[in-house]
């Protein structure tokens, strides 16, 4: 019923109220549902076919709207005031239903609760139990970080300490590192230059390589000389050299003359061990090949004589002279200082005549005498002058001025043009 009193089935549809509730079974699944709507409004001129065209408004709802479907004890689960007509259980008024639901709602909360929080105190006690014990632990372990720093702090400062001297020593690794990679390479190239003078290298080695080194034309005559002087040598002290390696140390040092400490420092021996290998091997090939400098015949000279010889000469040149100077310690006595002192060298010298042929052969090799003696003084004391023959003819150059020396041996002093006319 609208509030003018009109009918609510007369109501057009513009004039209903916005909330409104329909009057079929979506509103109530159960026919009780509608049933009890339709005894509340108490209206006998429904038509119950048209139950989805009616509508209840507001104001029949004491608190102004209806309760849910499912809520039946609230006093809005169906429409009691303003519908005109009287209750039949006066007694009970609008207040006291309104006051039972509220207290039935009160009493209902209040179990809900009940529940909720029995299902809840297990769960709340073990996190209230946990948390207990996590404080603990937290006051525990705090305790104990407080008493490891009392602890590790005098420590921290010897890890700093130590940090420092292992950056130092790290240092000092690397740079020993880059000493042994060098030393390494260094090795590596004695052992190749020491592999170099085994006699298996230079057998297989070219006429030249052996030529460059020793000024030996090949290794066979390499060998046999070697063969020839070896079994003179004494031996010496342990060292990491064959007899053979020691030979061809020697001949390198004659023909090139390097540093003695450079050949020592490549084969991995000591300086001093080098130069008692070297005076060891030059006393006995001096003792073993002296034989080999002979004098020739003055038919196997002519015959073998070089056409430049024979064009300016003939085939009368028996010998070339020359001295040469070999350097040497200053000597500790004054007298041995003053015979050796050359004013030419401005150095202590040992000075040797040396004789060869046109051919090029060593023909003659004289004993040592001072720097101090002159060419003319040593060519007159010394053996050559007795091997001329009458009509041999000599080669030397400016500096011997022994024609009358030669002259006693009917024999004659020629010096070449390209060396008298030198100042």
């Amino acid at each position: 019923m609208a509030s003018d009193g009109t009918p609510l089935e007369l109501l057009p549809l513009q004039r209903r109220q916005s909330f409104v509730i329909y009057l079929n079974t979506s509103i109530g699944s159960r026919l009780e549902d509608t049933s009890g709507y339709l005894a509340a409004i108490n209206r006998k001129n429904l038509d119950l076919q048209r139950l989805d065209k009616y509508r209840i408004c507001e104001r029949h709802f004491i608190s102004g709207s209806p309760t849910s479907l499912y809520d039946r004890t609230s006093p809005d689960w169906l429409p009691t005031v303003n519908l005109g007509y009287e209750a039949s259980d006066s007694c009970s008024s609008t207040k006291d239903r309104v006051e039972r639901y509220e207290r039935a709602r009160e009493r209902e909360l209040r179990r809900t609760v009940q529940q909720e929080t029995e299902a809840l105190l297990p769960t709340v006690t073990a996190t209230v139990a946990d948390r207990i014990v996590d404080e603990e632990l937290r006051l525990i372990a705090a305790e104990q970080i407080e008493t490891a720093k009392q602890y590790f702090k005098p420590r921290v400062a010897t890890v700093c300490e130590c940090s420092g001297q292992v950056k130092k020593l790290e240092e000092e690794l690397a740079k020993s590192q880059d000493t042994i990679k060098l030393l390494t390479e260094q090795l590596t190239t004695q052992k190749q230059l020491q592999g170099t003078f085994t006699e298996e290298c230079l057998a297989a080695a070219s006429d030249d390589f052996v030529r460059c080194h020793t000024a030996l034309p090949n290794f066979n005559i390499l060998r046999a000389i070697f063969q020839h002087v070896h079994k003179m040598v004494p031996a010496g002290g342990i060292t990491k050299l064959s007899p053979f390696q020691e030979f061809m140390f020697v001949l390198l040092k004659l023909r090139i003359d390097p540093p003695l400490e450079y050949l020592a420092c490549h084969l991995r021996i000591s300086t001093a061990t080098a130069s008692r290998i070297f005076i060891k091997w030059l006393k006995q090939m001096d003792i073993r090949l002296q034989d080999f400098i002979i004098w020739p015949e003055r038919n196997a000279l002519q015959k073998t004589m070089p056409m430049c010889y024979q064009a300016s000469f003939g085939k009368k040149v028996a010998v070339i002279i020359d001295c040469f100077e070999i350097f040497i310690d200053r000597p500790s006595s004054l007298s041995a200082h003053a015979s050796t002192w050359s004013n030419y060298k401005h150095h202590n010298t040992a000075k040797a005549l040396l004789g060869i042929t046109p051919q090029g052969t060593v023909s003659f090799v004289s004993e040592c005498w001072g720097g101090r003696d002159s060419d003319k003084h040593l060519t007159e004391h010394c053996s050559i002058l007795r091997k001329l023959l009458p009509g041999d003819i000599v080669l030397a150059d400016r500096g011997f001025d022994i024609a009358e020396l030669v002259a006693m041996m009917r024999a004659q002093l020629h010096i070449p043009a390209f060396t008298g006319g030198k100042k």
